[in-house]
């Protein structure tokens, strides 16, 4: 189980900081680039502050060691950085354990504010940086790994049917009648579908901050 150790900061008080309201909240695209800005400053300033220190499960640091040779291995091959998908392909793991443990800094510890270090267990400085592994145009590489951060608990709390339609949307860039044909429903409902989860996403993240 992760091992969360708060040093002088409520965490009830940087719930309510986090707070997530309705206004401004755009369906698809512009997700990661709502919930980024609205998250970064606080994050980050607690983190900083506060001195939190996340440890992950064994399982990610060992995963992380794997996934940074893969990385190494299938950018030779491709001529660039790989995808989530490809790494999880590879190593024959689910995306989402991949994108998991890419948030381990190579102390052990979830560290957003490393999110360009390096993807390397060595001190080779030319490995791909996390951003370019897990790129995306419309935020700031260090908002989305925060982003992402926040949101993980929420995410693990959907149905399996609801991460697999954020996953192909948010990382594997699907569009939406991609999603419909995989599933078995119409673009219309897709659509549907992703407001409904977006919108039980804000509410879990409401529900766990103080009225």
């Amino acid at each position: 189980m992760t091992d969360v150790r708060p040093v002088d900061r409520n965490w009830d008080e940087l719930l309510q900081e986090l707070r997530v309201t309705q206004t401004g909240l755009q369906i698809l695209t512009g997700f990661l680039s709502y919930a980024a800005p609205t998250i970064r400053g606080h994050v980050r300033k607690h983190f900083r502050d506060a001195g939190w220190t996340i440890r992950p499960p064994r399982r990610l640091q060992e995963l992380q060691s794997k996934i940074a040779r893969v990385i190494e291995d299938l950018t030779q091959e491709l001529g660039r950085s790989p995808r989530p998908r490809e790494i999880s392909d590879r190593l024959d793991v689910h995306v989402d354990e991949v994108v998991e443990a890419l948030t381990v800094d190579d102390q052990g510890c979830f560290s957003p504010t490393h999110y360009d270090a390096p993807m390397a267990t060595t001190s080779d400085s030319s490995a791909a940086p996390l951003s370019d592994v897990i790129p995306d145009e419309r935020v700031d590489g260090r908002d989305a790994a925060e982003a992402r951060l926040m949101l993980a608990p929420a995410v693990r709390r959907l149905s399996e049917r609801d991460r697999v339609i954020l996953r192909m949307r948010f990382f594997d860039g699907c569009t939406q009648s991609e999603i419909g044909r995989a599933i078995g429903v119409t673009q219309m409902q897709v659509s549907r579908l992703l407001t409904r989860i977006l919108d039980e996403l804000r509410d879990q993240i409401d529900e766990t901050s103080p009225a």
